[in-house]
């Protein structure tokens, strides 16, 4: 009984350090992506 609850936690504990992860990785391409928004309307306030 308690092995199968030991389990359950150790398992929970990867799933969180994995979308931790995915968080951080997901981050820098957030950012690039706000960039890359920003660039195309500054590129479309010069060309007015």
């Amino acid at each position: 009984m308690q092995s199968t609850t030991c389990r359950r936690l150790e398992r929970r504990r990867e799933r969180l350090i994995d979308y931790i992860w995915a968080k951080q990785l997901a981050a820098p391409g957030k950012i690039l992506r706000w960039c890359q928004k920003l660039h195309s309307k500054a590129l479309l306030y010069y060309e007015q």
